[in-house]
């Protein structure tokens, strides 16, 4: 069945999804994992204290549903402060004092080659794809291919991946229209596989193209 993971910066979302055969959904689960950047805990409605009606609050049904029906990790705290370093902990599972993306705001270094969360379910029957923004392919913080990123998704145990690879596209929220820093294809690259899918997305928010593909995968 299927991994995912939601990533949010601002408006910008992020999803690593996995399907994979399954020798029986108690055996193997679906998992939804959501990392969030930026995010208080008291920006969760389910975290929010009833007793301060008065408070201004941000109302999050579906995400209150999704945590009230699975599992709650209330004891783990990320490793890193900043989005691409606690990204690499996660997939790598190595504490920041041994990760080679580190905290002091290393964004797009190539995560290390070793085993990660997605190499991890694949040996356990999952096939594996990574939907939005990716930023430790190894792109130096303003581009990167597939053919030039050390890292690239599907070299770090992904079979697919869509959407943005290196970090300064990702706070790009309309792909074609707005600026960009990319030297390498002049533009936000947004890839579909190996594919730059960029030119063809007039006026398409990317919030929702990724949520569009995420439920197409799923």
């Amino acid at each position: 069945h299927r991994f995912l993971i939601m990533k949010l910066r601002n408006l910008a979302l992020s999803l690593l999804l996995a399907a994979g055969q399954m020798v029986s959904a108690a055996d193997k689960p679906n998992i939804i994992l959501v990392l969030v950047d930026d995010m208080g805990w008291g920006d969760l409605g389910l975290n929010q204290p009833t007793e301060h009606t008065d408070t201004p609050r941000i109302d999050t049904p579906t995400l209150d549903r999704l945590a009230t029906q699975g599992a709650q990790l209330r004891r783990h705290y990320t490793c890193a402060p900043v989005c691409a370093p606690a990204r690499a902990s996660l997939f790598t599972g190595l504490h920041q004092g041994h990760a080679e993306v580190i905290r002091n705001n290393s964004f797009d270094a190539a995560l290390e080659n070793g085993h990660t969360l997605a190499t991890v379910l694949k040996a356990a029957g999952y096939s594996t794809a990574l939907i939005g923004k990716w930023g430790i392919g190894g792109g130096r913080e303003s581009g990167g291919t597939p053919s030039t990123c050390p890292a690239w998704p599907t070299k770090r145990g992904f079979d697919y991946f869509f959407g943005y690879n290196n970090h300064l596209a990702g706070h790009r929220h309309y792909a074609k229209e707005e600026s960009n820093a990319d030297p390498e294809t002049h533009m936000n690259a947004v890839w579909d596989g190996d594919v730059l899918i960029t030119p063809g997305l007039d006026t398409c928010y990317s919030t929702d193209l990724y949520t569009a593909r995420s439920k197409e995968f799923m």
